[in-house]
């Protein structure tokens, strides 16, 4: 990768209005969020899904006064 020893133009405030969450890919962990719950029954492997964590965040976020748009990248 070459970076040139110059500025080639100004870059713009969009960063100002991104909301960095991060990789979500922990929150699908038994230990995360708990999106993906494994569980057994009678012998058999399964799995639940539950999104309360994920709206609890979501919720968070609009009380901080994020707006959905923001959150949907609309």
């Amino acid at each position: 990768m070459r970076v040139p020893s110059e500025a080639s133009g100004r870059l713009s405030d969009a960063w100002r209005f991104c909301v960095g969450t991060g990789r979500f890919e922990p929150a699908l962990r038994r230990d995360g969020v708990g999106v993906h719950q494994p569980y057994e029954y009678a012998g058999a492997r399964h799995v639940r899904h539950s999104f309360a964590y994920v709206d609890q965040v979501i919720d968070a976020y609009l009380e901080l006064g994020i707006k959905k748009s923001t959150l949907l990248g609309l």
